[in-house]
């Protein structure tokens, strides 16, 4: 009888252990969602239109010309999803327990067509897996559109966008880290198989050089050539290197107004 007792004590303290600890995980705090800077590139600094576009101004223009080419190419294939993306931060997650993924749910407008995003944020052994669900009415329904995954911190991690819900294809994968204003970077890169563009990317970081704060480096895969730019955030001078282009390997300068100077 007492080892019976004992045993149904032990056993019951058992359960009461177990129960608190799936009540724990359960009510575990949603994950941090990974910043915005994690999907958006900044081209800000070279969306600039120049005063002329003359000689004087022609390694800054090269510049603006390769990041252009990009920003082209992102704001067009990846509006939908940057845009379900940067509505999340709009919301508050709910806990579901049938996936144990936490849920942001929400409407979000492109143009004029509505869209519904259910974001999927659950926790894994090495910090967060991520899928973005979205549907449009009459259209398609729950397409896996990205997914990624990131630290728990929210520092790093990666993402893998499709195409889109007619062509269920790898199309592009960021990888990026953000520990603070001044250690940053982003990197878009085609993985579309088969496409004559398959392995070129878009690289754009920030550090603390005291001289070139933030650069770009641009590969393309066509040509396997790479294009380096280099620029000062505040006072805007900087600097090219492309040998397709310039038939050298030397850097092309420009001062803080963008007009063409002799690199020191």
């Amino acid at each position: 009888m007492k080892k019976q007792l004992l045993f149904m004590t032990v056993l019951m303290a058992f359960l009461a252990t177990s129960l608190n600890s799936c009540k724990k995980d359960n009510q575990k705090d949603a994950p941090l969602l990974p910043p915005q800077s994690s999907f958006i590139m900044d081209m800000s600094d070279f969306n600039n239109e120049l005063k002329s576009t003359t000689i004087t101004y022609t390694n800054y223009l090269w510049a603006v010309t390769n990041v252009g080419v990009w920003n082209t190419i992102l704001t067009v294939n990846l509006a939908i999803p940057v845009a379900s993306f940067v509505e999340a931060f709009n919301h508050e997650a709910f806990y579901d327990p049938a996936t144990e993924s936490w849920v942001w749910s929400y409407n979000f407008t492109v143009g004029n067509d509505i869209y519904l995003a259910s974001l999927k944020g659950k926790y894994i052994s090495n910090g967060v897996e991520w899928k973005m669900y979205i549907s449009k009415s009459d259209s398609f329904t729950g397409f896996l559109w990205y997914s990624g995954v990131s630290n728990q911190a929210g520092t790093e991690g990666s993402w893998i966008l499709k195409n889109d819900p007619l062509n269920n294809q790898d199309f592009i994968k960021i990888n990026w880290h953000r520990n603070n204003y001044n250690d940053a970077s982003i990197k878009y890169e085609n993985v579309l198989a088969g496409n004559a563009n398959l392995g070129t990317y878009i690289l754009y970081g920030v550090n603390n050089d005291p001289i070139y704060n933030a650069y770009y480096n641009i590969f393309n895969n066509t040509n396997s050539n790479l294009t380096e730019i280099k620029w000062h955030r505040v006072n805007q001078y900087g600097r090219i290197k492309d040998m397709a282009h310039f038939n050298d390997a030397n850097w092309h300068c420009w001062d803080g107004n963008h007009l063409d100077v002799v690199c020191e």
